[in-house]
């Protein structure tokens, strides 16, 4: 038989104001028989403690979004502390209040992630085990300590002989002991303490069988940067170990755009990210007002011309489609390199920012289609030519060297660099990223995994 829980309004009430409610509270006290009751079959419900759930979450959070569309519950969203920051950069973006129900147990790690990822867009309340009046069947209120109200709720209730009464406190409030037997009580808590008490502490604590006790001196300080998967996701990757020997814990967020990782820096979602160039950070950082500076060069990612239709640049037909970057930065870099192979002219002086209004002389009648980086390899079966970065080409297995009909020289200005928040630059951790990622074992990476595609900037 279920219970009304008095959170119920709460919750309600919650859900109709922000985008994202989170109830939690210990394990077992109710909290997804709750909010499965008051979704009525109306919202998808996922666990985390499906393993193959919580592995597309932890592993492509944005995949993860796709599939399960809001509204959503998610249940023991602890587990997978990575999905955090998307579902914030999807209410952020196109969210209606209530799209996400989400549970969690561990207070301490939960909440550290939801105040960091989810302020002013959560409502949040802390379920516990049942009341009396729960059970009993009372309704909601506060309780007053004045004569008044004990006298009404005297009335209302009825008085539990002590023996009762210290039963009930003996029992306690979980609601899988309602009516249950001493037997039924001595087996729950026992189990209860070794399969989930235990292990909750082990992992607060980092001890028991899986890691062994940190000692004060061995602590790690965390370092967040944000970065595309290839080639930055691969460099941070290798110098993740050293990094973890120096005492910091490097996690990579990838993403697969080139605004939410500029925009996670400044709201301080990130301490770095490592996917842009200086001409790209200056102009989205000037044009959003955002503290925002290039900290060290690391590598150059020649951007190139891609066909599936053409073999080489001497027969573009006339009237060609040509796929280019649609931010302004990466757009005006791709005419330039267009311009560079003599496929068409630019008025004097425009440099990086031109745009395809700045074209003085299209000898083959171009035309210009700007499409999101990232989809550029995708669009070579619609296009005649694609101007396609060097990160976005090689995640699609194009190889810049091989296949490209027209690459940027390898003295280009474009060099790929880490950015940070103004005046961060004296903090340690950076201070240790910086070199590892200049040294020479990244050198040597970079030169014989990507084999000209992408060139050491040092």
């Amino acid at each position: 038989m279920y219970i009304k829980r008095h959170l119920e309004t709460t919750i309600e009430k919650l859900s109709g104001c922000c985008k994202v409610l989170l109830v939690t509270g210990p394990r077992q006290v109710g909290k997804t028989t709750l909010l499965r009751r008051l979704a009525e079959g109306n919202r998808t419900y996922v666990t985390m403690d499906d393993i193959n759930v919580r592995s597309l979450a932890m592993t492509e959070p944005g995949l993860f979004l796709q599939r399960y569309k809001p509204p959503l519950l998610i249940d023991e969203i602890q587990m997978a502390p990575k999905l955090l920051p998307y579902i914030k950069m999807y209410v952020d973006e196109h969210g209606n209040n209530g799209d996400f129900w989400l549970t969690g147990s561990h207070a301490f790690d939960l909440m550290e992630n939801v105040t960091e990822s989810l302020a002013g867009r959560i409502g949040i309340v802390h379920l516990l085990g049942f009341s009396h009046a729960e059970v009993v069947g009372l309704g909601a209120g506060a309780f007053v300590p004045e004569e008044k109200f004990l006298l009404q709720r005297a009335q209302e209730a009825e008085i539990l002989p002590m023996r009762d009464l210290f039963e009930q406190i003996w029992r306690g409030s979980m609601p899988a002991l309602n009516n249950a037997s001493e037997q039924d009580w001595n087996n729950y808590y026992s189990s209860y303490v070794q399969t989930f008490l235990q292990r909750d502490v082990r992992a607060l604590t980092r001890g028991g069988d899986s890691k062994p006790a940190a000692n004060s001196g061995d602590k790690k300080v965390v370092l967040k940067v944000g970065a595309t998967p290839v080639p930055h996701a691969e460099i941070l990757n290798l110098i993740k170990p050293q990094l973890a020997k120096e005492g910091v814990d490097l996690q990579i967020i990838e993403f697969s755009d080139y605004v939410k990782p500029n925009l996670s820096l400044a709201d301080k979602e990130l301490d770095a990210n490592f996917f842009q160039h200086t001409p790209y950070l200056e102009k989205f950082a000037s044009e959003r007002n955002l503290p925002l500076v290039a900290y060290t060069k690391v590598h150059i990612e020649p951007m190139g011309v891609y066909s599936k239709k053409l073999k080489d640049l001497n027969n573009v037909p006339s009237g060609a489609k040509v796929a280019i970057p649609n931010d302004p930065t990466n757009g005006g870099r791709a005419l330039a390199l267009l311009q560079s192979a003599k496929l068409l002219k630019l008025r004097d002086g425009v440099g990086i920012s031109g745009t395809p209004g700045d074209i003085v002389d299209n000898p083959k009648n171009l035309q210009i289609v700007e499409i999101e980086a990232a989809l550029l390899p995708r669009s070579m079966d619609d296009v005649d030519l694609s101007v396609i970065n060097s990160n976005f080409a090689m995640e699609a297995q194009l190889n810049p060297v091989k296949d490209s009909l027209f690459t940027e020289p390898k003295d280009s200005p474009y060099a790929n660099i880490l950015a940070i928040r103004k005046g961060d630059d004296k903090r340690p951790e950076l201070q240790k990223l910086d070199k590892a990622l200049t040294s020479p074992e990244v050198k040597k990476f970079i030169e014989e995994k990507y084999k000209g595609a992408v060139v050491p900037a040092f």
